[in-house]
């Protein structure tokens, strides 16, 4: 189609929609992709997504970091998706591939042994060293392949979520509030709405003392010495509170 590579309003706009959806998830470096990729998926109507965090890629021996797939189901071939992760982030560009002006690689790979058609980006993420963050977009056998457009999509798309990595946007290195237990992340949520001990033990109907060691937990998990320093890290952050891990719904634990 002439002009099929041109974004249209309506892309540009769901494509940082999807963005700022991302940041109210941000804190939690599995929720926020798992939403990503989700809504990505509905962009370009990919029919599955995997993607996350890599590590010395440059050096020719990438190490995931954290992966997280959508989508990926019915005999889709996992093993040779991950396999092609190499020569798309240290070898020579793929055939169709093409390398942007905001240093985003992106293209319509050749269908693999899954007989898939992609579509794939990859970022570096700011101030990680040789680290990268991208996903690879697939399609079933049958269906037709991605146009320029929906790889134009792609290409925003990373081009809006990449450079907040490790920002707003929490990596896989970093302590996520969802593996902390249940009680932990209610006292953890009840610190950023800035409730105060006492009404922290009377909203959550626990003893001051059981609420000082559940505080003491969260602030080891992240790192912080107190309080101050624990919100400070969330406002400078920009992370949100609309996480999975805030739901107060017992969890058996």
């Amino acid at each position: 189609m002439p002009g099929s590579d041109v974004l249209r309003s309506p892309n540009v706009r769901a494509v940082y929609a999807l963005a700022g959806e991302c940041r109210d998830l941000g804190d939690d470096p599995v929720v926020w992709r798992q939403h990503s990729f989700r809504g990505l998926a509905r962009l370009v109507n990919a029919d599955s997504v995997i993607g996350g965090e890599l590590a010395d890629s440059a050096a020719g021996r990438p190490r995931p970091l954290g992966l997280i797939e959508v989508g990926c189901a019915d005999g889709f071939d996992r093993v040779g998706w991950l396999r092609i992760l190499d020569p798309l982030v240290t070898g020579p560009t793929p055939r169709r591939c093409q390398l942007t002006a905001r240093g985003t690689t992106a293209g319509a790979a050749v269908p693999q042994r899954a007989n898939r058609h992609a579509v794939y980006c990859f970022r570096t993420v700011p101030g990680a060293g040789d680290e990268v963050s991208g996903a690879i977009l697939t399609r079933a056998a049958g269906e037709p392949d991605f146009t320029a457009r929906e790889v134009a999509i792609v290409q925003e798309a990373f081009a809006v979520l990449g450079p907040l990595v490790g920002g707003p946007l929490a990596r896989f290195s970093e302590p996520s509030p969802s593996a902390l237990p249940l009680r932990c992340r209610q006292v953890l949520k009840c610190l950023l709405d800035g409730d105060g001990d006492k009404q922290i033990a009377a909203r959550l109907g626990l003893s001051p003392y059981t609420v000082n060691e559940y505080t003491k937990r969260v602030y080891r998990h992240f790192g912080v010495e107190g309080r101050a320093e624990l919100l400070a890290r969330w406002v400078r952050r920009g992370w949100g509170l609309k996480g999975g891990w805030a739901d107060p719904r017992p969890e058996g634990r």
